[in-house]
């Protein structure tokens, strides 16, 4: 019998991802920390705040390759905060990856989430594999920029 191929392959697209720097955003702890632990395992460098305004300080500070954005967060949501990012005048904030994270069904924001310049979804929950598969999509658009 032939060796099961996805080990290896888990493993290979774990050392791709390894090389990107995310930054998340959420004002819920609990759904923050959950990310961030995925993250950890897959051992993807993140950073955690938990508002637009401190995602958009961190932004300034500190270079990311990915940006996993809470919609629903009180003050300044991820609308806002995804269209402010936009409107910086650096190549660096146009063309950074936002992926918008919500409760709410792709069907209801998907109009929202476009128009405020964001390039993907994730529903939460969501299950473990398709943040990393959408996070390894990524890792090889940004690798081939």
């Amino acid at each position: 019998a032939l060796p099961e191929k996805a080990p290896e392959d888990t493993v290979a697209k774990s050392q791709e991802l390894s090389k990107l720097k995310i930054l998340v955003v959420d004002d819920n702890l609990v759904n923050r920390i959950m990310i961030e632990r995925f993250l950890e395992r897959w051992k993807i460098p993140c950073k955690g705040v938990d508002s637009g305004e401190k995602a958009l300080e961190a932004i300034l500070d500190e270079d990311f390759d990915l940006i996993l954005l809470d919609l629903q967060m009180p003050e300044m949501d991820g609308y806002e905060v995804a269209k402010t990012i936009r409107g910086m005048k650096s190549e660096r904030f146009i063309n950074i990856p936002i992926v918008a994270i919500s409760a709410d069904t792709l069907a209801n924001v998907y109009h929202r989430v476009l128009s405020a310049g964001m390039d993907d979804f994730l529903a939460k929950p969501f299950n473990p594999n398709e943040l990393f598969n959408l996070l390894y999509n990524y890792s090889q658009l940004i690798k081939h920029r």
